[in-house]
Parts: structure tokens; sequence; C-alpha cells
């Protein structure tokens, strides 16, 4: 009992080293993952904080626990135990980053009434190429892009697509080559556009936890907001637009209805317009939006 006591006494030292280096590379990785790759909300809706959790528990609980157990000074080829600890645990990240870099959000896309967040590996390769070969850019390293997939003019081609989903292919989200800028496609996101109240309603949120909401989208009135409905890998969730620019505003993570929004009707009349309070501070801008 007192050998072993012993030996732990001596290979605590090493292993809170290596704790320690191994929670400085895993605080560098979620940094990465967190403020670029999956910017916001998007980590949670693509599922990516369970698999780091995985991750964290291999590489920084895992590898300092083999060396306090296989460190022993007197041990002849104690560098070969210590250099195969290294590498299984180098590996083990290498892999998990190798996983959620390729999973990570390429484009947020708008598709007819909905925005699609879509992974790297879920693109149609062949769209890609043809996209980059028209001079658009390519995958970026930093954060999706937000950008908007129109039904082709085409019918041939839309009809093409539509088979193509249905037979579980690629649909208009997975196409880069028909991607164009967010706002060029403002007009169909103002009209598909719901009201802040039906998001309050589907998440039964008190009015504490509604005029937080508020305030981080700036404090305006919910009259000059809206949202669309977003689909991810893990989660839906919600992104809040202003109401008569479309810009995005912010993504989070409330169920949305995707359910086709009442039709206005053309002949009642307008409401009077009531003046409105001054506006909030302006909130920051989501990161990959043209």
């Amino acid at each position: 009992m007192n050998a072993i006591s012993s030996r732990l006494r001596t290979s605590a030292r090493p292993a809170a080293i290596h704790l320690s280096l191994s929670a400085v590379v895993a605080l560098l990785a979620m940094a990465v993952i967190f403020l670029v790759w999956y910017p916001g909300a998007l980590a949670k809706a693509q599922g990516v904080d369970r698999l780091l959790l995985i991750m964290i528990g291999v590489d920084v609980v895992l590898g300092p626990l083999i060396t306090l157990i296989v460190f022993n000074p007197a041990k002849k080829h104690l560098w070969f135990d210590l250099m195969v600890v290294a590498t299984m645990q180098t590996a083990a990240l290498l892999y998990g980053m190798t996983a959620i870099f390729g999973g990570r959000p390429a484009y947020v896309v708008f598709n007819v009434d909905r925005f699609d967040v879509v992974a790297v590996q879920d693109l149609n390769r062949a769209s890609l190429e043809a996209a980059m070969d028209k001079g658009e850019p390519g995958i970026s390293w930093f954060g999706p892009r937000w950008v908007a997939a129109p039904i082709p003019e085409d019918p041939e081609r839309a009809q093409e697509i539509l088979f193509s989903s249905v037979a579980g292919g690629a649909d208009l989200p997975q196409l880069p080559e028909l991607f164009v800028p967010l706002q060029s496609d403002r007009e169909q996101m103002l009209s598909r556009l719901r009201p802040l109240e039906e998001l309050r309603r589907i998440n039964e949120l008190g009015a504490a936890a509604w005029a937080e909401h508020l305030q981080d989208w700036g404090g305006r009135p919910e009259a000059e907001l809206g949202y669309l409905p977003m689909n991810a890998n893990a989660r839906e969730g919600a992104v809040i637009l202003d109401a008569r620019s479309a810009e995005i505003i912010d993504v989070v993570l409330l169920t949305p209805s995707f359910a086709a929004p009442p039709k206005k009707n053309p002949e009642s009349p307008a409401a009077p317009e009531s003046p409105s309070p001054a506006p909030g501070p302006r909130p920051p801008a989501v990161p990959g939006v043209d």
C-alpha cells in the first residue's frame, strides 16, 4: 500500500503538468469551434456540443490519468510509454477535430420559407465545383455564409431538383451553384416573415423572459421584427429579422412553426401607424451575413 502511495505521489506532478497542457489545448480547440466554425446558437443547433464533450473527456481526462498510472522514473523505457500516451491523445484530438471540422456549417441558406443550416459534408460536390468555376467563393474556413437559394426559373431544372430531393438526393440548400446573396431574395423573405407573437406563444415564454429576448434584439417593438424558422442537424431554431429591411438580427433556439403563415387580406384596411418608441442599442451583426 505504501509503495502504491509513493508511486502516486511521484507521478502526481507529471500528471498535473499533462493535465494543464491538455486543458490549454482543449481551450484553444473550443475557441476555434465556438467562435469560428460554429458561432452563436449554431453549435447547439448542429449538436457539436455533445461531440465536444466526448472529445474533451478523452483528451483532457483520460490522457493525464494514464500518465498518473504509468509514470515511474525507475522504468527503463518510460519515454516510450509517455510517447505512446501522447500519440494516442494527439490521434484522438485530430480525429475529433476532423469530424467537427467536416460537420461545420458551410452555409445558412434561405430556402422558400425557412433557413437551412447546411454542413460541409452535406453539400453537393459537383454543384460546389460548378459554383467555383463561375467565380463564386468556396467554403469559408471562418464561419458559415448566409445566402439564399431561389427556385430556378427553368421549369425542367426545378423539376429535376424536386425529384432529386424526393429520392433523398440534393435539394436547393445543398446546391451552391444556385446560391445568391441573401438580400437578393429580400422580398421573398419579407413575404414569408412570421410574427414574433407566434414564437412567444409556441414556447410559452413569460413576460420577463420575453422582455429579455426583446432587449437582446435591440429593444425594438415586436412590430418591427419577425422571424423565419431554421432547420438544423440537432435542433430547430428561429432567425430574427428586421421586418422592413430583412436584416438578420439574431439566431435563437426557440421552437418555431414550419406551417404556412396566414395570408394577409389585401382588401382589409391598413391599420393606422402609431409612433414607435426610440429604438434601443443596435444588436451586433450576425457573422457571415453579407
